[in-house]
């Protein structure tokens, strides 16, 4: 029983002994630049190979090595969520409602923005202590009246980033993990500037964020969003 971790890097280049593994130019992505799991058997390195318990689900399992692990990534790796800090999470999809948990794991205050009422209630489900649409960002200033800490955006598109920029408070950082190819995001210079705003793009991971986010997986404190069970045979039916 074991969760694979989707990147397979060279482990010597720049980027690699930097610590940053999921920009070495060399990496093969499991199920991109190479075959993924989507077989009865496949060979993956060991060191990419990270066992859990029998009492975890496997598909819990399998989604915390991306859609776990990207977010994980995010807010530990890349904006370094602080207990007591106050997070906004833009775009409430399976990436976005990881982060909520994540971040209320680590002891943060957490809002939810999303244009889509069932996803509003996902995040509050999952910890949000508010969740509102893009178009009534007031009532999170209310609840934020600084900003936020943290603006983590999910969705990928330039209404959830605008909806990050919005709601950041001075000093504060934004955090993408979400993207669409061609979707340019734009932030006024003078804002950027004066109010020192960190804006940060972030990958899946290294192997060790997704070895600490099957392990919050496992202990409970994320319970990833499983929609939908198939067998392998209908796999082109559920792509």
């Amino acid at each position: 029983r074991v969760a694979c971790s989707l990147y397979e890097h060279c482990g010597a280049c720049t980027w690699c002994r930097a610590g940053r593994p999921t920009l070495c130019p060399q990496a093969r992505r499991i199920g991109i630049e190479r075959d993924g799991g989507l077989a009865t058997y496949m060979v993956a390195t060991a060191e990419n190979l990270l066992p859990f318990g029998d009492d975890t689900d496997p598909a819990a399992a399998a989604i915390a090595m991306d859609a776990v692990t990207s977010p994980w990534g995010a807010l530990h790796g890349h904006a370094r969520v602080q207990p007591g800090e106050r997070v906004a999470v833009s775009g409430c999809g399976g990436l976005g409602l990881n982060g909520v948990q994540i971040a209320r794991a680590a002891g943060a205050a957490v809002a939810a923005i999303d244009p889509n009422p069932r996803h509003r209630e996902l995040a509050l489900e999952r910890g949000a202590e508010i969740a509102v649409d893009p178009d009534d960002l007031d009532a999170l200033r209310a609840w934020a009246p600084e900003g936020v800490d943290i603006a983590f955006e999910a969705s990928g598109r330039r209404g959830g980033f605008d909806a990050a920029v919005a709601v950041v408070r001075p000093g504060g950082r934004i955090v993408c993990n979400g993207y669409q190819p061609g979707v340019e995001y734009g932030l006024d210079s003078a804002r950027l500037v004066l109010s020192e705003i960190s804006v940060m793009g972030s990958r899946v991971a290294t192997r060790e964020d997704a070895r600490a986010a099957l392990a919050a997986v496992e202990a409970g404190e994320i319970a990833p969003v499983i929609t939908r069970r198939l067998p392998l045979e209908a796999v082109n039916e559920a792509l």
